[in-house]
Parts: C-alpha cells; sequence; structure tokens
C-alpha cells in the first residue's frame, strides 16, 4: 500500500494544476465508492489517499472501473477522458 501511496503522490505533484482528478476506491464490490469528487485540490487529494489503509485481500478491479466509468462520464462534458488505476 506505500508503494501505491507514494505513486499517487508523484503523480499527482506532477499533474498540470489545472487537471481536476478524482478518487475511487475498490477494495470490495460492496466498499466500491467515490472517496474524492474532482478538484484541483492537489493537497486534498494527497490527504485522501494518506488515509487509505488495508481492508483485507481483495481487490474488486471490475467494480472499480466500472463506478470510475460511470462517474467520469456522468460530471465530465470533454471527450477528452482518462481514468488510471494503481492498486496494491
Amino acid at each position: 500500500m506505500d508503494d501505491a501511496k507514494s505513486a499517487l503522490a508523484s503523480f499527482i505533484d506532477q499533474a498540470n494544476p489545472n487537471i481536476r482528478l478524482a478518487i475511487v476506491s475498490f477494495s470490495t464490490p460492496e466498499l466500491t465508492r467515490l472517496e474524492q469528487g474532482f478538484t484541483t485540490d492537489k493537497t486534498s487529494l494527497k490527504n485522501k489517499i494518506n488515509s487509505f489503509v488495508t481492508t483485507g485481500s481483495q481487490t474488486a478491479t471490475g467494480s472499480g472501473v466500472s463506478f470510475a466509468v460511470q462517474y467520469v462520464n456522468a460530471n465530465v462534458a470533454s471527450t477528452n477522458k482518462r481514468i488510471m488505476m494503481i492498486t496494491d
């Protein structure tokens, strides 16, 4: 988990300051949820990432992708959309 947090923090630090980022967690299908809505606030994003803890041995990748796609499509008008997944 520490390596994933570090990689995400580095990505956020290097991201264009005008790019809005959001965070979805996906440890289990039942716990797949929006953790941070779209924002350009890098401190808020990194604080949210640093609060993550391992909840078990599962990773609900399919649920995470599905949730992220639905969230992005509902909240981004542009056709220039990206989803990045990181897992421990």
